[in-house]
C-alpha cells in the first residue's frame, strides 16, 4: 500500500513539474550613460525565484564566461570518449561521404530542434521604446523613418514564425541633439515538459551521430583485414 501510494506521489510531482512554467523576463533600461540589465526566473508555480541585476558589460561577460564553461566540459568529455575509443581514419572516398551524411544529420536535427523550441516559446509584454537625437535634423527626420520600417519588419516577421505578443513599439526623434535612451521588456514562457522534450532530442542527437560513426569505423576495419 505504502508503495502504491509512493508511485502515485512520485507520478503526480512529475506530472506537475511536466506541466508547470518557466517563466523569464528580461528587462533592459539605458538612460544617459546608465545601462541595466534585469532578468527575472520563475519556476514551479512560483516556488523557485531568481533575480540578477546587472550593468549590460558586466551581464554579457558573466554569459560569455558561463558558454566557456560549457564548451570546456564539452571538450573534457570529448577528449575522455576519445582516449577511450582507438579510431583508424580512413581516407577512402567511402568514408568521405559517410561523414558528409553524419555532418547533413545532425544539422537537420539542430534545425528540427531549433524550430521546436521557437515553436513552442512564448514572448508576450514585448516592450521596445527608443529616444534618439542627432544634431542635424535632416539626418534625424531619414533616421526615424529607416528605423521605423525595420522596426516594423522585424516585428513582423518575428510575429510569422513565432508566438510574439506586442504590448508597445514607440520611436521617438529628438531634433538638434544628440541622446539614445532605450528600454527594452519581454517575457518568455516556456513549458518546462517542452524543455525536457528538446533535452531528450538533443542527447538523442548526440548518442546517435556518435554510434553512426562508431559503426562505420568498426564496419571499415573489418572490411579493411579482408584485403
Amino acid at each position: 500500500m505504502i508503495l502504491l501510494w509512493m508511485i502515485i506521489v512520485i507520478i503526480s510531482l512529475f506530472l506537475m513539474i511536466y506541466h508547470s512554467h518557466l517563466i523569464i523576463n528580461i528587462t533592459y533600461k539605458k538612460l544617459n550613460n546608465d545601462d541595466i540589465v534585469t532578468v527575472q526566473l520563475t519556476a514551479l508555480y512560483g516556488v523557485i525565484k531568481y533575480k540578477i541585476q546587472l550593468p549590460s558589460l558586466d551581464f554579457i561577460n558573466k554569459i560569455d564566461s558561463f558558454i566557456l564553461n560549457l564548451k570546456l566540459r564539452y571538450k573534457r568529455r570529448r577528449e575522455k570518449k576519445k582516449k577511450k575509443l582507438i579510431i583508424k581514419k580512413s581516407k577512402t572516398i567511402d568514408y568521405l561521404f559517410h561523414t558528409l551524411e553524419n555532418l547533413n544529420k545532425r544539422y537537420r536535427y539542430h534545425i528540427k530542434l531549433s524550430k521546436y523550441m521557437i515553436k513552442k516559446v512564448y514572448i508576450k509584454n514585448f516592450l521596445l521604446k527608443i529616444e534618439y537625437g542627432i544634431e542635424d535634423a535632416y539626418i534625424a527626420a531619414i533616421c526615424h523613418g529607416l528605423f521605423y520600417i525595420l522596426m516594423t519588419n522585424f516585428i513582423i516577421f518575428m510575429q510569422q514564425n513565432m508566438n510574439l505578443q506586442v504590448k508597445a513599439i514607440a520611436l521617438k526623434p529628438v531634433f538638434d541633439k544628440e541622446i539614445l535612451n532605450l528600454e527594452f521588456n519581454c517575457i518568455i514562457d516556456i513549458k518546462i515538459g517542452h524543455i525536457i522534450t528538446a533535452l531528450k532530442m538533443l542527447i538523442k542527437t548526440s548518442r546517435g551521430s556518435e554510434i553512426d560513426g562508431t559503426t562505420h569505423r568498426r564496419s571499415y576495419e573489418n572490411n579493411s583485414r579482408e584485403y
